[in-house]
């Protein structure tokens, strides 16, 4: 545990001291969320949650895409193979790293989905805390495996998106899928299907970051 936190607090003071990631991030997730509230005629909150999602993924694939530069710039994925450290603590570790980036990046943009959408302040925005956290996790999981698979390849930043949309599709669906509901007047966790959307997002994250974190030995051998 001490060795994940280690990782995820080196590649938290490594955003900081550069800087450049998370502002890119927040850019861009937020001027698709102000697109599509000027060009879409969306009528309700419920109807906004596909926007919401949207700008997270589009954001997050723009972070991924930079997720393994330092280690690619110093080799440091080659010595984390030969270290005593088994490869998925190092996955962990990443993983903890970009769960904090993206609550980073939903931190300022919920907020404004809240003001652009006209979501009421009400328990519907706490609801929304449980289909965000499990979508993040496994937005989160996807992109730090897809990201070491594409980091020394050409175009790797242009791969990380290729091959990160067609997995994230259905965990982005579910996650959406749920977020309506919940935004809606009437939504609530024991509204239809509401409870087995979450189920199959925690199952979901669960099977993909586990079998990624024993994979991951092969994953930093590529590189």
């Amino acid at each position: 545990m001490r060795i994940v936190l280690a990782i995820a607090r080196k590649d938290f003071r490594m955003e900081l001291a550069g800087g450049g990631t998370l502002p890119a991030m927040l850019l861009f997730a937020l001027l698709v969320l102000v697109v599509f509230n000027y060009v879409l005629p969306i009528r309700s909150e419920a109807a906004a949650a596909p926007v919401l999602w949207a700008s997270i993924v589009l954001g997050a694939l723009l972070g991924f895409s930079n997720l393994f530069l330092p280690e690619s710039e110093d080799e440091a994925a080659s010595a984390l193979l030969m270290a005593p450290i088994d490869p998925g603590i190092v996955y962990l570790g990443k993983l903890a790293g970009a769960i904090v980036l993206l609550a980073m990046l939903e931190v300022v943009l919920v907020p404004a989905f809240v003001v652009l959408y006209r979501v009421p302040l009400d328990l519907r925005v706490a609801r929304l805390l449980v289909p965000l956290f499990l979508g993040t996790v496994g937005v989160a999981g996807v992109g730090t495996v897809v990201s070491a698979m594409s980091q020394h390849l050409r175009g790797g930043g242009f791969l990380v998106s290729t091959l990160a949309l067609p997995v994230l599709v259905p965990i982005v669906v579910t996650a959406a899928a749920a977020t309506r509901v919940l935004l809606s007047d009437e939504g609530s966790f024991s509204s239809a299907g509401v409870l087995e959307k979450i189920a199959l997002l925690a199952v979901a994250d669960l099977l993909f970051i586990g079998a990624s974190a024993l994979l991951y030995r092969f994953v930093l051998s590529k590189e």
